[in-house]
């Protein structure tokens, strides 16, 4: 009987402990199921935080680009009005030269109708790179009205396209001065020359013709 008893009594604290283990592996699985749902929670926030740190990083850079571009915008801006007043300064005084040389043969009957035909077209000239410049700078204009950072009225993108059509501009700019230039050292100034070549002749001939009768009279005269 009494060793009924014992074994009921060690049959009843194995289950006991039984129990009380298998409670123990529940809470601890429960424990662990926890934890990996907190982590991936936290490493979740910390995606979404380096995300926005990102984005917040980019705009930033973007908006210091736009800065330097529209600094830029603003140098360019005031040194090629400043280059603009010499080119035309310059082209001014070019055309009264010219038209002075003009006059001045005119009036000693030498025939400058080539001459004057190329200061019409270098003039023609003129007037394009006085044109061309005034898109150039429109197209500044466009590109420095363009806010950074305000992404309703404009981007990066947005500057950069209207600084593409400013450089484009400036590229038909520059191919106006270089035409101006190229006309005047291949046309207007061998035909200059080829005009004063042909006054010194002129004058020459002038002068023989002159001399040659003046020694006639006098050689009449002493035979008299």
């Amino acid at each position: 009987m009494r060793k009924k008893i014992a074994i009921a009594i060690s049959v009843l604290a194995l289950a006991s402990f039984s129990f009380a283990f298998a409670k123990a592996d529940d809470n601890s699985n429960s424990n662990g199921a926890s934890d990996m749902q907190q982590k991936k929670a936290d490493l979740q926030a910390r995606l979404a935080d380096a995300k926005t740190q990102r984005e917040a990083d980019m705009k930033q850079r973007r908006e210091d680009r736009c800065t330097a571009i529209q600094n830029r915008i603003a140098e360019r801006l005031a040194n090629f009005d400043s280059i603009e007043n010499k080119h035309m300064s310059v082209y001014s005084n070019m055309q009264n030269r010219i038209q002075k040389f003009i006059d001045r043969l005119s009036a000693d009957g030498v025939d400058t109708a080539k001459v004057e035909t190329d200061l019409t077209d270098l003039q023609t000239k003129i007037t394009q790179f006085s044109t061309d410049y005034k898109a150039y700078l429109t197209a500044l204009d466009g590109a420095k009205s363009f806010k950074c950072g305000d992404t309703d009225t404009a981007t990066t993108t947005d500057v950069r396209t209207a600084m593409q059509a400013a450089r484009t501009a400036l590229v038909t700019v520059h191919q106006d001065t270089m035409a101006i230039r190229t006309f005047m050292r291949t046309t207007v100034v061998p035909d200059i020359l080829a005009l004063k070549k042909q006054k010194v002749e002129s004058s020459s001939s002038s002068s023989s013709s002159s001399s040659s009768s003046s020694s006639e009279s006098s050689t009449s005269e002493s035979e008299q």
